[in-house]
């Protein structure tokens, strides 16, 4: 039985810290399925685009044993809460934290189009309390 039952939706998502992950990962020289540890996980409420449909957005830690290889990883996701039952999102990003820290620095330093920097924005907006 879910210890976690008939508990918020953000207590219920971050009570599978800890748990075994699987997914199908097809990355580098990784193919076919992926098992892991839930090291640890942030989780934050957002109405999303749509209403009334409530969304979680979420980042996780997750370890994997890949090839006899500890390799850590980041994942971007959300859970969908409608009815009471929180949905996993179907294809979240998950890369090597080395592939997401190219990926924001490249983002962190990216002038766009109406000449503002938005995303060392957000970051630089983030560091404050």
């Amino acid at each position: 039985m879910d210890q976690n039952k008939g508990a918020g939706p953000l207590k219920r998502i971050c009570g599978k810290i800890g748990s075994r992950v699987e997914f199908t990962y097809s990355h580098y020289s990784v193919q076919g399925k992926v098992r892991g540890v839930l090291l640890d996980r942030v989780a934050e409420r957002s109405l999303g685009i749509r209403r009334p449909e409530r969304f979680f957005n979420v980042i996780d830690l997750i370890k994997f044993d890949v090839n006899g290889k500890e390799t850590r990883v980041i994942r971007f996701g959300y859970y969908a809460h409608r009815n009471g039952r929180l949905t996993w999102a179907n294809r979240p990003l998950t890369d090597p934290i080395a592939e997401l820290q190219k990926l924001f620095k490249s983002a962190y330093n990216h002038c766009g189009p109406d000449g503002t920097f938005w995303f060392k924005e957000f970051i630089e907006g983030c560091r404050g309390n």
